[in-house]
């Protein structure tokens, strides 16, 4: 871990963006399916139910014959082998279809226990929520601008009385829950996220 080569960035100079070899920089990788699964269940407070094995997490699995449509979609090997050319690294239609529209993420973050209602229940202001969101799904704060931008955002659909899921407009917890969803769920689906780097 103190090598030089473990250290390096993931982020491209001028003349390595190309090399793909020689460890000229880190490249960066999609978190294995189960790392991912595991990952959302966490960050969110909802874990994930498994049909005959309750209370484990996805790297807990004792094979892939455990039905999950996300681990499916998301590249788990069949385990035929031990080769690590068994699992499906490359992003697919079916991947970022799943995480738009999916349930996955969606049943989590609306769920009645975790994160976000947490946060709606102890009537979060903007900072503390950013920060607690952050600091679960990336292990950081935000940024200057991420606050200033974000913010705005959050403020925003009550100062527009815009409607909320189920069409009732107002300025209630409904839009409030509404805005801190949809701020995990563009934290959950982004490439800091998602990827190693």
């Amino acid at each position: 871990m103190t090598s030089t080569t473990y250290q390096l960035t993931s982020t491209p100079t001028g003349g390595n963006a190309t090399d793909l070899k020689y460890h000229s920089h880190y490249i960066a990788r999609r978190l294995p399916a189960e790392v991912i699964l595991d990952a959302i269940s966490q960050v969110t407070g909802v874990g994930e139910n498994f049909p005959g094995f309750p209370g484990r997490r996805a790297l807990q699995l004792p094979d892939a014959a455990v039905d999950s449509y996300f681990l499916s979609a998301f590249g788990r090997p069949p385990r035929l082998t031990a080769a690590d050319s068994e699992r499906q690294q490359e992003p697919s239609i079916t991947q970022a279809l799943h995480v738009i529209n999916g349930d996955t993420i969606n049943r989590k973050l609306s769920a009645s226990r975790g994160l976000i209602q947490d946060l709606v229940t102890a009537n979060a202001g903007n900072e503390a929520a950013l920060e607690r969101i952050y600091l679960a799904a990336l292990s950081r704060y935000p940024s200057d601008e991420e606050r200033s931008t974000l913010s705005a955002a959050l403020d925003a659909p009550r100062l527009a009385g815009e409607p909320d899921r189920s069409g009732q407009a107002g300025a209630g917890s409904s839009s409030r829950r509404q805005a801190l969803e949809d701020l995990a769920w563009a934290i959950l689906t982004s490439r800091e996220f998602l990827f190693t780097h």
